[in-house]
């Protein structure tokens, strides 16, 4: 499909770069979703995916290094699993989230990259 974006009036027709969640999803029906970061933002990521139906909470692996933001998840979608480092929560993911802080985008790259 197209998407039609409009920049500065202009309608530009792109095709999509990446497969959308849903199509990812639904291709594998055990998608596997790492989120580096388990914030807020996380939270809300991934309480969305499994109210939209994209993703099952067992699926989700997070890694996140503070404790409060890890019980805070853990506590609104227990079946949540939780990685040790950012490596090991991507490692065997289907899909990777970056739920960071806009300075912590490089980090969180680096970490995952190797």
């Amino acid at each position: 499909f197209m998407d039609d974006c409009d920049s500065g009036g202009h309608s530009i027709n792109a095709p999509p770069i990446l497969p959308t969640m849903h199509e990812s999803c639904n291709a594998n029906r055990h998608a596997t979703i790492a989120m580096i970061g388990g914030g807020r933002m996380a939270s809300a990521l991934a309480q969305g995916f499994c109210a939209a139906g994209l993703a099952r909470a067992e699926a989700i692996v997070v890694y996140d290094p503070a404790e409060p933001a890890r019980a805070a998840l853990a506590n609104s979608l227990p079946a949540v699993s939780f990685a040790a480092t950012p490596t090991e929560a991507a490692a065997s993911a289907d899909l990777v989230w970056l739920a960071v802080k806009p300075q912590q985008v490089a980090e969180a790259c680096s970490a995952i990259a190797s």
